[in-house]
């Protein structure tokens, strides 16, 4: 038995004391860690955690539907996040931001970690919080 999680979105935990640059970084290496399992509807798609085995739907946004069909980055990038794209101004995107697994909402840049007032690292467990509401929903495939 695979447990799914499914949610149409989550709300975002606490900024962090950082500014992203839209570099990409974060999601170039993504890949290794969540695998596309299949294609469930036009711009759905059921995700693995590759290590775990846990399983999530997530949506393409609706603003970022075009770009996803392009996949050149895979070119560039072979072991990119499957949702990563850039812009034409090259900027890095997440295609299904609003959906993205949890391990994406918490995980913070090498290259961004440090607070600019007291380059203290950023720690996602004391500097947010991460209730959730409404919690997220388990389907069980």
């Amino acid at each position: 038995m695979n447990t799914t999680i499914s949610f149409a979105t989550m709300p975002a935990v606490n900024s962090p004391p950082y500014t992203c640059n839209r570099c990409g970084y974060c999601c170039s290496y993504m890949g290794d860690v969540f695998g596309i399992m299949e294609q469930i509807g036009p711009f759905e798609y059921l995700i693995q955690y590759l290590i775990t085995g846990v399983r999530q739907v997530v949506i393409i946004d609706q603003d970022k539907r075009e770009i996803f069909s392009s996949t050149t980055i895979l070119d560039q990038r072979p072991l990119a996040c499957p949702f990563l794209r850039f812009d034409d101004e090259q900027l890095a995107m997440c295609t299904v931001h609003q959906t993205r697994p949890d391990l994406c909402r918490m995980y913070l840049c090498e290259r961004c970690r440090g607070n600019e007032k007291s380059h203290e690292p950023w720690d996602p467990v004391l500097d947010s919080d991460f209730s959730l509401n409404p919690p997220l929903t388990y389907h069980m495939i």
